[in-house]
Order: structure tokens, then C-alpha cells, then sequence
């Protein structure tokens, strides 16, 4: 029996997009970034399960030779979501399949900016 303690989980609409880690790194900066901005998480997963590519202030795809991530032996764009000041989430959308639904790969998340993309400013 379940309990009055027990979290209900949100259903999914078929719209939207699940989330995935694309590594254990990306899971434990994911982890991190609840620890400290938990709410700036939130957002960032309603942002990610709904609108991924959507581009704005704090979306965009990267460009030179962060643009592109290799997954599973195809090229994908890769995009850049500032949850926060500093914080960064790195992730690939894959499309919807007959065997899919669409996808979200987080493939990196951090808490401060990441350091490649500052030396690309300088």
C-alpha cells in the first residue's frame, strides 16, 4: 500500500519531451545544480520537457567547435541553457521515433560558467 508520504510522479504529455543524462557527469551536475538553485532546476526541466529549442536570451545553440556533439554515431547540435548566472546546462534534442518519444540528452550541467566557452570570449 502506498503511503501518504509517497511523492505523486507528474504525468507526461505526449507533447513533451523526456530527459535524460547522456553520462554520469551530466548526473551529478544535475544533482549539484538542485542542491543549489533548486528552483532555477525546475524551471530549467519545464523549459527542457516543453520548448528545447526554443531560442532566447538564456537558450542558444553553441557554435565553432562546441556546436556539434557526437551520440551514438550522429552529429547533433548541441545547446546551452542558463538556468542560472553562472550555471549551464549542455544538452542534444532527438526527434521522435517510432520507437521513441522525444528526447532530451543532458549532457552536461554546471554550476558556474564552464570554462570552455570563457576562453572563447577573451
Amino acid at each position: 500500500m502506498v503511503g501518504r508520504d509517497e511523492a505523486v510522479s507528474r504525468p507526461r504529455k505526449h507533447s513533451e519531451y523526456i530527459v535524460r543524462h547522456l553520462n554520469r557527469a551530466a548526473e551529478k551536475g544535475w544533482l549539484d545544480l538542485v542542491a543549489t538553485a533548486r528552483n532555477a532546476a525546475a524551471e530549467a526541466w519545464d523549459f527542457l520537457t516543453k520548448t528545447p529549442a526554443a531560442e532566447g536570451v538564456s537558450c542558444y545553440r553553441l557554435k565553432g567547435d562546441l556546436a556539434v556533439v557526437r551520440v551514438d554515431g550522429t552529429d547533433l547540435p548541441r545547446w546551452q541553457l542558463k538556468p542560472t548566472g553562472g550555471g549551464r546546462i549542455w544538452y542534444v534534442v532527438l526527434p521522435a521515433t517510432k520507437t521513441a518519444p522525444n528526447t532530451v540528452l543532458i549532457e552536461r550541467v554546471t554550476t558556474g560558467h564552464p570554462n570552455e566557452t570563457v576562453k572563447r570570449h577573451r
